[in-house]
């Protein structure tokens, strides 16, 4: 009985066990079914599958995109516009959708925000008929598929690109227009006006830039969604510290007075004001409450678009240039170097007069900006824009075969390309996106790269004259893997930067950039095998001291007069005269240690620490006689009066009161003596 209900039990909890699962599947089959009989859903969207998968094999069966689609057969010498016959310019527009402030630090000048940006371009060779793929408009595809074009910021600290390296999408529609979007965060070198601090309102400007393209190929154009231009919104935009103010666009013109290289720079404003609450509470109402409380003590008595055009010219340019790519990279190969390597390296440069002359690498800077100088560290940081170029036999051709083409602009990976080695850096971070580096190349076979670096530099400082120093600090460029037989280095300023005009823009707020140079150097090894040429850029740099001068060496000889005064003061008791000198001491000696975290600590001691050393010796002499003026009066002036002469009387007199007097203007006078010198200096060198 017992061993037949245990099976019943078990039969009944296997029927409530499956039930469930037997009716979800009778469900499932259910709404498959309604699905696979509804007459629009599933062969609407597969008919849209398959035109999509057709246009796709039909845009991108011939299609490289390597290759740029900018119209390049246009002389540079001449104004723009001037064929009517040629396309107009390449569009390329920058579109600004949201922007956030993150922080703005102040004491390196340097602002950060997180930006939402879109970039439209346009590709005539992928623009389609809708009607022969299904009404279709538009596509959503991975951007490796196309051509994209190399944006660079301009101007920068630093930057972040948010987007994920392996699927970065972009849409294309029917006029062959193509848009991306972009998250980045950008940090900022943004010279700050602090003269109204903490009611200072500051402008920074973010600059984008194309390098690799003439003016006269493309126009840039910068734009700002009009949904975001209200205040409602801009609120959300700054932080606690900050608020947005204003956002505007605008595309400038980088201008080098040649008319050759000018460059057009996608430029967005930004206004910041700064919200002073925290200051007024925290600093000015304390200030002045605690500033009125000392002066009732003291005197109280008893104590900061391009449309989609088809154009015939266009369309011709781009088959030739389809033509010309074809014939040049069908048998070459990017990985095997041109350099002529079948020389004796044991013997001089120039011995076999039949081989070619040595291999040419040149590195162009056309913009340099100083981002920061760490003295402790002896480390500066510059932003370098610059660019290199070098020759490849292999690339050259006739441009008459191929509709007058001079010019051809690709991805780097298709090229040959030299590696060049930073030297003697402490650090480099490289602005190019890595996955889109561009080249332009000319019919003669010299190709053109542009590198946007931030380098970190260590610099031996020479502090001897600090606050009023300069510094000279050299950038150099080598390539080590190529003996100096083999290739010749050059180095190269653009002559537009060349003038204190633009060198004023190059500096920071403590730093004016003095001077530019360049040259090529040899590091010899002194074996005639391992020698290295060196491409070097010599930046030197002055410090500005106006803050030294105006909030230490003013304020130290203003305090040490006074307390000179103060020692010296008559019918004071010796207690007030040594919490005043001591005071004082405490004083120089802070003042000194803020310095010595300021200075590299080398073996030199700087101008301005001799000031405050000769202020604090001063002030500690002025205290010893303090301290010894009654022993020496209670011991001097009764041995003088035992035998009475005009000198021992004369000197019993200097003891008495115009002891403190005469001291008083002695060390009054070499305090003076020392500011004065210090006052010349800056003079001297301003």
């Amino acid at each position: 009985m017992f061993y037949c209900c245990s099976v019943i039990t078990q039969i009944i909890s296997i029927i409530l066990y499956m039930f469930p699962v037997y009716f979800f599947q009778f469900l499932i089959k259910i709404v498959l079914c309604y699905y696979e009989n509804d007459s629009y859903y599933v062969p609407e969207w597969s008919s849209f599958l398959n035109y999509q998968k057709k246009l796709n094999k039909d845009l991108f069966d011939e299609y490289d995109s390597g290759i740029a689609p900018v119209y390049s057969k246009i002389d540079i010498t001449k104004p723009i516009g001037y064929n009517p016959n040629a396309p107009k310019r390449y569009n390329y527009t920058v579109y600004l959708y949201n922007l956030k402030l993150v922080e703005v630090i102040e004491p390196e000048e340097k602002v950060s925000v997180v930006m939402e940006i879109g970039e439209f371009w346009f590709d005539p060779r992928l623009a389609w008929n809708p009607s022969l793929y299904g009404d279709i408009e538009m596509l959503h595809m991975r951007q490796d598929k196309v051509w994209s074009p190399t944006i660079n910021m301009f101007r920068i600290n630093d930057i972040a690109d948010f987007r994920d390296n392996d699927f970065r999408m972009v849409a294309v529609e029917n006029t062959g227009r193509v848009y991306d979007s972009i998250s980045l965060r950008v940090s900022l070198n943004c010279p700050l006006d602090v003269r109204k601090f903490p009611f200072d309102s500051q402008s920074c400007t973010i600059q984008f830039s194309m390098p690799l393209f003439f003016i006269q190929y493309v126009e840039m154009i910068s734009n700002v969604y009009i949904g975001i231009m209200n205040k409602t919104l801009w609120e959300k935009m700054g932080n606690s510290e900050w608020e947005f103010r204003n956002l505007s666009h605008r595309v400038e013109v980088l201008q080098y007075l040649d008319g050759y290289a000018d460059m057009q720079l996608a430029t967005f404003e930004i206004k910041i004001q700064r919200n002073p609450l925290y200051y007024i509470y925290m600093i000015v109402f304390p200030s002045f409450i605690i500033n009125a409380l000392s002066i009732v003590g003291v005197f109280m008595k008893d104590t900061d678009k391009m449309s989609k055009v088809r154009m015939p010219e266009w369309s011709k340019f781009l088959d030739q240039q389809e033509k010309l790519v074809s014939d040049l990279f069908e048998k070459y190969d990017s990985s095997i170097s041109p350099v002529y390597s079948k020389i004796d390296i044991t013997k001089p440069i120039g011995y076999n007069p039949i081989a070619p002359k040595r291999y040419n690498y040149t590195v162009f800077m056309y913009n340099i900006k100083l981002v920061e100088v760490l003295e402790p560290e002896e480390k500066v940081s510059v932003v370098m824009e610059m660019a290199e170029h070098w020759y490849d036999p292999r690339l050259a051709w006739n441009p008459s075969l191929y509709d007058d083409i001079e010019m051809l602009h690709m991805r780097q990976e298709k090229v040959w390309s030299p590696t060049i080695n930073m030297f003697r850096i402490n650090d480099v971070a490289d602005f190019r996106d890595q996955d889109f580096r561009m080249v332009s190349l000319d019919n003669t076979g010299h190709i053109y790269s542009s590198l946007s670096l931030r380098v970190s530099v260590n610099c031996p400082l020479d502090v001897r004259k600090f606050p009023f120093d300069s510094q000279t600090c050299t950038i150099q460029f080598s390539m080590p893997l190529f003996f100096i037989q083999y290739v010749e280095m050059f180095s190269q300023i653009y002559d537009g930067i060349l003038n204190k005009t633009v060198w004023k823009r190059m500096g920071n707020s403590e730093w004016d950039l003095v001077n530019l140079t360049n040259r090529v150097e040899i590091l010899s090894y002194n074996d005639g095998i391992g020698d290295m040429q060196l491409a070097t850029f010599e930046v030197k740099i002055q410090r500005n001291p106006m803050y030294y001068i105006y909030m230490i060496v003013f304020p130290s000889f203003v305090i040490n007069a006074l307390s000179i005064v103060g020692v010296f003061m008559k019918k004071t008791d010796k207690m007030s005269k040594l919490n005043v000198g001591l005071t004082n001491i405490m004083t120089m000696t802070f003042i000194l240690g803020v310095m010595a975290d300021k200075i590299p600590r080398t073996g030199s001691i700087p101008l301005l620490g001799i000031y405050i050393i000769i202020n604090l010796f001063i002030m500690i002499v002025a205290v010893g006689i303090t301290v010894l003026m009654g022993s020496i009066r209670k011991c001097a002036i009764p041995r003088l009066r035992m035998k009475k002469t005009k000198m021992r009387q004369g000197i019993e007199r200097i003891l008495g009161d115009p002891m403190e007097t005469i001291c008083m203007i002695v060390l009054g006078t070499i305090n003076a003596v020392n500011f004065l010198v210090v006052i010349v200096f800056w003079i001297r060198d301003s």
